[in-house]
């Protein structure tokens, strides 16, 4: 007979919580428990205390405040204003063009093009966000490795937050927004599959014992930086045009910080990266001897 449902959700829990400690310590501590016999509920108390001491420990040194100020919250809160405008943008055009579609369209050049132009753009402009993402995961994962699971819960939490009670000025077609699909389900699954998704995988990523080497960072950080200012005025428009402004008016010239921003993450791990490989390679003469 299986466990009844709330200890399977407490055992669930218990688990999860677990994944915060390091590897070696988690499987002794998750051992000794197992053969002390203790209930689940007192499992849980046992794992939860123990991770809230390991982190409370972790978080008295600078690295998970550095990460957390920042990374985490200047790219969760920019992630999450781009992605939903973006949603947006991509909710108008479905409604233009699906929403009134004749085979018509397909004998107009002029709309053959537009269609190819804007579903080109669209593309481009997502698969930049999920770029922007994986590389900000990443970034956690290096610079805040036993703090990694936190920062990336503040950073899931901010993407999905950072837009409440704002809006765009493509909300004002209501022919558009009155549907729930485009007011909500469609910035909640850009949200979720093209930022926390991508955001989770980098992170994972980047806690492997294996170092990323100095090339592949730097040709990343490049690519990344031409992507990135080659659709600047798509990032400073998720700002300024998101109901959202921190920056001030549209036009105003703090807005052209928010590229800048934005390839933040991938400088931190390129320095990183060298800084690691560069010490590994003058310390191991010194092992040899």
């Amino acid at each position: 007979m299986g466990k009844p449902p709330h200890h399977r959700v407490t055992e669930w829990i218990a688990g999860k919580a677990a994944l915060l400690l390091d590897p070696a310590e988690r499987e002794v501590v998750c051992g000794d428990l197992a053969e002390s016999g203790a209930s689940d509920a007192r499992v849980l108390v046992e794992i939860l205390g123990l991770v809230a001491r390991r982190q409370a420990a972790c978080w008295s040194e600078w690295r998970p405040w550095g990460t957390l100020f920042l990374v985490v919250l200047p790219l969760g809160l920019i992630l999450s204003l781009m992605s939903r405008l973006w949603a947006d943008g991509t909710s108008v055009t479905a409604w233009m063009y699906a929403g009134h579609w004749d085979e018509s369209f397909l004998h107009d050049p002029g709309l053959r093009a537009d269609i190819v132009r804007v579903t080109a753009v669209t593309i481009r402009l997502y698969f930049l966000l999920v770029f922007f993402a994986w590389t900000t995961g990443f970034a956690i994962g290096s610079w805040s490795r036993r703090t990694a699971w936190v920062n990336v819960a503040v950073f899931s939490i901010l993407v999905f937050a950072g837009t409440a009670d704002s809006t765009t000025v493509l909300r004002n077609d209501s022919r558009v927004f009155s549907s729930v699909v485009a007011a909500v389900v469609m910035p909640f699954a850009v949200k979720a599959l093209l930022v926390i998704v991508p955001a989770f995988f980098g992170m994972r990523w980047s806690l492997r014992d294996q170092p990323l080497s100095v090339k592949p960072a730097f040709l990343w950080t490049v690519a990344l930086a031409l992507l990135t200012f080659n659709d600047a005025r798509a990032i400073e428009m998720s700002a300024g045009y998101s109901g959202w402004k921190p920056f001030g008016p549209l036009n105003d010239g703090r807005l052209q910080l928010l590229p800048v921003v934005m390839i933040w993450p991938a400088t931190l791990v390129l320095l990183q990266t060298a800084r690691t490989r560069w010490r590994t390679g003058h310390e191991s003469p010194h092992r040899a001897r």
